[in-house]
């Protein structure tokens, strides 16, 4: 293998104490062996950085450093700092978390396809998901399937999760990611201020320039569900976590709209995502929250693009006590 077969492996971490270990042997365990692994350290408070520093000891193919302090707190920070970092003779970029697990064909798999297509700027996989402790292939909770990648309009496929990318089971080409960042910034991608959501915003500014991939129908990463997300708690309604990850996507909205993106398809997206936090508040007799989340679905919609919400506030009002309208007819 020459030097442009070499992967380079990034991975934000920040208190995994209890899962960093087995996630470096899931990597250690390669059927690639060309790659090194950039563990980039939030500062963590708890044993992290000690435990993979004496890991990183035994193989060098892995080293640890801290976060940039230029750079405020967070995974996004940790990621451009591992960029910032890698060998000059690496060729691929893979992203990966600090609590996932790959399998061992993972990397030999994907460099196989990109390998033999310089047009193909990244390669997926299928993801499987489990929670706990990972021991064998039996603890898959379910395999993330993807529908299509070959819809008519993949932005907005993507946009309202028809389609899902995540940061872990992308391998890119090293001179895509290179050309992008030096015209637009890394920042641009990869941004830094967002506490949430930061692979779904890396991956649409991807595609609105032209990303292109090849997805195996194969799960080949492992994800770990984790109830203290913040991006899960959006879906699950989270009181104290909700409005994060709702202003991060109001903030991904305006970016949006800078790139004459916006439209009523995403404004139906958020929609439907708060009006759907009020019938869950409901249903758990927490009617102040419910009154609240039905408030601001009704703002969001009267301010955004679709303009309608004396026409729909009502029905949401009747979705929330009832359950019984499906959400589709607000569209």
């Amino acid at each position: 293998m020459g030097r442009s077969d070499i992967v380079s492996i990034i991975i934000p971490s920040y208190n995994t104490a209890d899962y960093i270990i087995k996630t470096l042997i899931s990597i250690q365990e390669q059927e690639y062996l060309n790659f090194e692994c950039l563990i980039i350290d939030d500062y963590s408070t708890d044993d992290t950085y000690d435990l993979a520093s004496q890991f990183c000891q035994g193989d060098s193919r892995f080293k640890i450093i801290r976060r940039l302090k230029e750079y405020d707190k967070g995974a996004n920070s940790c990621r451009i700092t591992g960029y910032k970092s890698i060998s000059n003779q690496s060729e691929y970029i893979l992203f990966f978390d600090s609590d996932d697990i790959m399998k061992p064909d993972n990397i030999k798999a994907k460099m196989a396809i990109l390998k033999n297509n310089i047009k193909i700027n990244c390669c997926f996989s299928w993801v499987g998901t489990f929670n706990g402790d990972y021991d064998s292939d039996n603890d898959y909770l379910n395999t993330v399937y993807y529908k299509s990648f070959f819809s008519k309009d993949i932005f907005w496929d993507f946009a309202t999760q028809e389609i899902v990318f995540y940061y872990i089971n992308g391998l890119f080409h090293r001179h895509y990611l290179d050309k992008l960042f030096a015209d637009f910034g890394i920042e641009y991608f990869i941004d830094p201020e967002l506490p949430c959501y930061q692979d779904y915003y890396l991956f649409l500014m991807l595609i609105d320039k032209g990303f292109t991939f090849e997805l195996i129908e194969k799960p080949l990463v492992l994800y770990r569900d984790r109830a203290n997300s913040i991006s899960r708690n959006l879906q699950t309604f989270d009181s104290e976590k909700f409005d994060i990850g709702l202003n991060t996507l109001l903030k991904i909205r305006n970016r949006l709209s800078t790139l004459g993106r916006a439209n009523r398809v995403f404004d139906l997206f958020i929609t439907r995502r708060i009006i759907s936090a009020s019938r869950f508040c409901f249903l758990n007799y927490e009617f102040k929250n419910a009154m609240f989340f039905y408030i601001k679905g009704c703002n969001f919609n009267f301010n955004s693009s679709r303009g309608n919400s004396l026409l729909f506030a009502p029905l949401y009002f009747i979705y929330i006590c009832t359950g019984r309208l499906n959400l589709i007819c607000f569209g």
